[in-house]
């Protein structure tokens, strides 16, 4: 069994599911193995919230997802809590058309990365996941419930530039592990982007959500011909893999060019481009320029060139995870600020990889 086999199979939950009640039993192994309560097992008690209460947080075209409550715990703790479930079916509209035979090819890569992803050296950068579980023809994610939702939510109004090099800062870090490991998000965007904290209380603080099309690369190949993504932040070469009968292959540089789309929204309350036609032209002739909305909402020189250097056309030319975050735009700002709770700026931004 490979190294990504026991990655899935270590963290699949033993359960029995009351479907008429929805409710969910858990049996699993105690975290703390010297407890003086039963030392091998804990179990737990789950029920969704009723939809009228919140229960539902939202639904894409890879399934859809509820709140649970905790109601039993046989260590007594933390009764109360809630999580977020997906659930996602293993056959349906999801299903990506280019990939023949199991139908569990898909959904296992998100599964691969929710367990990559959740040990604890990540879960600053990354919505945690506490196992998953196989009912009937449905598979269900369980995760850290997150109460402000996605970015989404909060883009009525532009947001400064600082704030937006905090969020980018984050959504950086978190692509560095990614690419690290092989990993490609894929389908970056404010959606896929869970608010931790956020003013007036705290400095925004993000983490990212939802590696139901995130792939990883085999064998050392960094190319993938996969059509998925929003066409919105989609990169030029995401977006002619969409449009053309022949796949296109792309790279990490994919996620870059999102982040960088993701940037400009933030920054001037508009898509990087307002109508298909336009991007259709710029994909074909280029170039891109930003330039001009970016100006007008006053953002800075070395702002305005994160960007540009982001959105290259040309997916080589484009800064990686880690050029990013030694941008001077990060980097500058980094100096006066933390990136993340507990997570010293200076620190992150010198980070190497051995």
């Amino acid at each position: 069994m490979g190294a990504d086999e026991d990655l899935i199979n270590d963290s699949e939950l033993s359960v029995h599911v009351d479907v008429q009640k929805h409710i969910v039993y858990h049996v699993r192994g105690n975290p703390n193995p010297w407890a003086e309560t039963d030392r091998h097992t804990v179990e737990e008690t789950w029920e969704r919230v009723a939809a009228a209460n919140g229960g539902f947080l939202g639904a894409g075209g890879f399934g859809q997802v509820f709140k649970e409550v905790c109601t039993q715990d046989s260590r007594g703790i933390k009764v109360g809590r809630y999580r977020a479930v997906k659930v996602i079916a293993k056959s349906g509209p999801w299903r990506d058309p280019h990939r023949e035979g199991n139908t569990k090819a898909l959904y296992k890569e998100e599964l691969k990365a929710l367990a990559k992803f959740s040990y604890p050296r990540y879960q600053s950068w990354f919505v945690m996941s506490f196992g998953w579980y196989e009912w009937a023809d449905s598979i269900y994610i369980t995760m850290e419930y997150i109460e402000h939702g996605d970015l989404q939510g909060y883009l009525s109004e532009r947001f400064s530039e600082g704030d937006t090099r905090k969020i980018a800062s984050q959504v950086i870090m978190g692509l560095i592990y990614m690419h690290e490991y092989g990993f490609i998000h894929r389908d970056l965007k404010p959606q896929n982007l869970l608010v931790v904290d956020k003013p007036p209380e705290k400095d925004w603080y993000v983490k990212i959500s939802d590696f139901g099309i995130s792939k990883q690369a085999v064998d050392g190949e960094d190319a993938f011909s996969t059509v998925i993504g929003t066409q919105e932040y989609s990169a030029p070469e995401v977006y002619l893999s969409k449009s053309s009968t022949r796949k296109a292959s792309y790279t990490r540089a994919a996620d870059m060019w999102s982040l960088g789309a993701i940037c400009v929204r933030l920054m001037t309350g508009e898509l990087p481009f307002d109508s298909r036609d336009i991007y259709t032209y710029y994909v074909s002739n280029g170039p891109f320029t930003p330039d001009d909305a970016l100006r007008r909402c006053n953002i800075s020189t070395a702002g305005r060139d994160f960007v540009q250097r982001l959105m290259a056309r040309d997916a080589s030319s484009r800064l990686t995870a880690m050029g990013a975050m030694e941008h001077n735009w990060i980097s500058h700002g980094s100096q006066q600020s933390q990136i993340a709770p507990n997570k010293p700026a200076y620190v992150i931004a010198c980070h190497r990889f051995t």
